[in-house]
């Protein structure tokens, strides 16, 4: 395959070809130290070369003439590598005759998200691209296990603490198999602090059948039980941290929690919660006993039944285990809700693409109508497996499948407008939770759109800090809870329309963190105060800023 790529290098060119070279070079984005042998490609992975052992690259691109002056990319240019480089044969589609996003990577180093944009201009070939590539941190440890003979089946999960919708809190970052030395390795880590936590681990396989085992119960790095107390690491750019596991047996305890109302042989899924964003403990479902079986060692749990096929329902069992097995009293599922979801539609210049017809707020959007916008419920505890989704029914736009809990709700406009409000029995769903309980009623969800949204334009300066993207946050300062998102890239321009009428202050993250930014913690976002291009955006309007770029050298965000 490369030899027919290098091959088709050497074709000749016509004499009206527009020929761009590029060049440029790849550096260390915390030391600003050259990186040779790094892969330099284009975003859609068509054109490639390699940087030399100083870390310099070239890049021919060659535009027939017809190409250039339609601006199409439909043909394909040759390109050359640059010094020690390798060349190939690709294609640009859809960017010749305009620009060329370039990327790189190389092992040991973290991916960039976005590009250097180069124009395909008159100044393309006197342009010096500089491509940074940021050191990736890492985790090397070990497990120790008194006598143990394999780790075969033992697994050590990876914790980050980040912002999920801006809600910052421990997530889940992957899981490695402890290999047969007992050693683990977690590579390509971005800065920022983690923990570690092993899973449930039986070496010789779980005895169902005995009232009292011994088991290696989850542990977090420090040798706790619990998250909170645990041993955090803070990573920065290139740190290779070591970490180290003990795991000692503890008495496990036979559970059965009967399930009542079910048809024969129903299927459950069966949930402990952890709170922490991974399965730590786990139980069974027996379809021919109709009850959650399994074994726990000594603890305050919450289990969550939920029955999706037969009859739609679930349950949520507090659990305590103290020093001896437990029979629990039969439980009954109750069904899962459907939230009715009602729309005030006050948009006054309504297309097609986006009409939502609704007579009142007082019901529904009209039966089978698209309502122009979509609504999606995550729930606070993320091991309860819940991402309730608005569905078009009969009866006008529903939550439907809702299991009792914490969640936190978004919206998507599909078409023009956005959603001005959006609140449950008198409480904003834009800046608080919805709170769901067992009672099986749930006051509606009252939906208001409008479309006299204005547009936020402007830059954020991203060569300073040698970022290449970056995700932009237009943030309420007024309360609102209207969280707007936009992104830049090459010059740093950017324009983001649909902004709901209000005043704001624009953030930038460099678009390989934009996780981290906790904007919907009024708390943490307290050193950002004073951070951010203020601006006021009226209806109809356009509004100017310069975006602060925060988080650039990974040291103030968390």
């Amino acid at each position: 395959m490369i030899g027919a790529l290098l091959a088709a290098s050497g074709q000749a060119q016509s004499t009206t070809d527009t020929i761009y070279h590029l060049h440029g070079a790849v550096v260390n984005g915390a030391t600003g130290r050259p990186i040779g042998r790094a892969l330099v490609v284009s975003a859609d992975r068509r054109l490639a070369t390699m940087t030399n052992s100083e870390g310099q690259f070239t890049l021919d691109v060659s535009v027939p003439a017809a190409q250039a002056a339609a601006q199409t990319g439909t043909s394909q240019p040759t390109t050359s590598g640059g010094p020690g480089g390798i060349t190939l044969y690709g294609s640009t589609s859809g960017t010749l005759g305009s620009s060329v996003v370039l990327m790189a990577q190389r092992p040991g180093f973290l991916r960039s998200r976005g590009g250097v944009n180069v124009a395909l201009d008159s100044t393309a070939s006197t342009r010096n691209v500089v491509l940074r590539l940021m050191p990736s941190a890492s985790i090397r440890g070990s497990v120790s296990v008194s006598g143990a003979e394999s780790f075969r089946g033992l697994r050590v999960q990876l914790l980050r603490y980040s912002a999920q919708d801006g809600r910052p809190g421990w997530q889940f970052a992957g899981a490695h198999p402890v290999a047969e030395d007992g050693t683990f390795h977690f590579i390509d880590l971005q800065p920022g602090d983690y923990t570690l936590a092993t899973s449930e681990w039986s070496p010789g396989g779980f005895n169902s059948s005995a009232a009292v085992t011994q088991q290696y119960s989850p542990v977090f790095l420090g040798g706790t039980a619990t998250l909170d107390v645990a041993t955090k690491l803070h990573l920065v750019a290139g740190q290779s941290v070591p970490a180290n596991l003990h795991l000692r047996a503890v008495p496990y305890y036979s559970i059965s929690i009967p399930v009542q109302g079910l048809p024969p042989n129903a299927n459950a899924n069966v949930t402990v919660a952890s709170g922490v964003g991974v399965p730590l403990y786990q139980l069974g479902w027996n379809a021919r006993n109709s009850a959650v079986e399994g074994a726990l060692p000594d603890g305050n749990y919450t289990i969550s039944i939920t029955e999706f096929a037969a009859q739609r329902s679930a349950a949520q069992v507090p659990l305590h285990v103290a020093g001896a097995p437990v029979v629990h009293a039969p439980v009954g599922l109750t069904p899962l809700q459907s939230i009715q979801v009602l729309v005030r539609d006050e948009r006054t210049n309504v297309g097609s693409n986006g009409s939502a017809t609704v007579t009142s707020i007082a019901r529904d959007s009209t039966p089978g109508a698209t309502p122009g916008f979509f609504l999606s419920a995550r729930n606070e505890e993320p091991m309860m497996g819940s991402m309730a989704t608005m569905e078009n029914t009969p009866e006008g736009p529903m939550l439907r499948n809702v299991v009792p809990g914490r969640y936190y709700l978004q919206g998507a406009e599909m078409g023009q407008g956005y959603i001005a409000s959006l609140t449950c029995d008198g409480v904003d769903l834009l800046t608080n939770a919805l709170v769901v309980n067992d009672s099986g009623h749930t006051a509606p969800i009252q939906v208001t759109l409008r479309d006299d949204a204005g547009t936020v334009s402007g830059t954020v300066d991203l060569n300073t800090a040698g970022v290449q993207a970056a995700r932009i946050f237009i943030l309420p300062t007024d309360g609102s809870g209207h969280v707007v998102y936009g992104f830049a890239a090459g010059t740093g321009r950017f324009e983001v329309s649909n902004v709901p009428p209000g005043s704001y202050r624009v953030l930038a993250v460099p678009a390989d963190r934009p996780d981290t930014l906790p904007y919907r913690d009024p708390q943490a976002m307290r050193p950002f105060a004073s951070r951010g291009g203020a601006v006021t955006v009226m209806a109809g309007q356009t509004a100017q800023v310069q975006a602060e770029l925060v988080g650039a050298d990974g040291t103030d965000l968390p």
